[in-house]
């Protein structure tokens, strides 16, 4: 019988999985979202490149025979052109800056009864609150104690109606004599 030994050297080393489990899970989700908008990115920006350089290459004639044949036109078309900008000043923009300036000039008449409104109706709920207390504090007392005693004496108030007959006075019929 032989006898051997074994020596077993334990390194000690950090392996990657417990450096990834210190950190939160978001940050996995926020890594992540970075990469996959960047690459989104990348994507669209060279995709775009080639959509721009091939549509330059297919419509180049066709712009510059536009160019051609626009100026002709748009000189026929200009006093409709000159029409409408006149319509517009005088439709639009005219009204708009006298509405502009006519807010200019009532906004301090504006803001004056605006306010006025606020502290007219912070006047009112003041009142009304001071009356309320004063209400509560000088006659709640009295208040209480008549109904306590009246609720321990077991007297009830009870309103009698009047009983109002009203008599319809006969009047004299005239009688209608028909003449046949």
């Amino acid at each position: 019988m032989s006898t051997s030994t074994v020596t077993v050297l334990h390194v000690a080393s950090a392996s990657p999985t417990d450096t990834q489990a210190a950190q939160p899970p978001i940050i996995y989700f926020f890594q992540l979202t970075s990469r996959l908008s960047i690459a989104a990115a990348t994507f669209a920006l060279k995709t775009s490149r080639t959509l721009w350089s091939f549509l330059a290459y297919a419509f180049g004639p066709l712009s510059s025979l536009f160019a051609a044949l626009s100026s002709p036109v748009l000189y026929l078309l200009s006093p409709a052109f000159l029409l409408v900008n006149i319509l517009v000043n005088v439709f639009v923009y005219q009204p708009y800056n006298i509405l502009v300036q006519l807010m200019h000039a009532f906004y301090p008449i504006y803001a004056f009864i605006v306010i006025v409104v606020i502290l007219a109706t912070a006047i009112g709920f003041s009142a009304r609150l001071g009356t309320y207390l004063t209400r509560f504090i000088f006659f709640h007392s009295k208040k209480s104690t008549v109904q306590r005693s009246m609720t321990e004496t077991g007297a009830t108030q009870e309103k009698t109606r009047k009983k109002v007959q009203i008599k319809e006075e006969e009047k004299p019929r005239r009688e209608l004599s028909r003449h046949r």
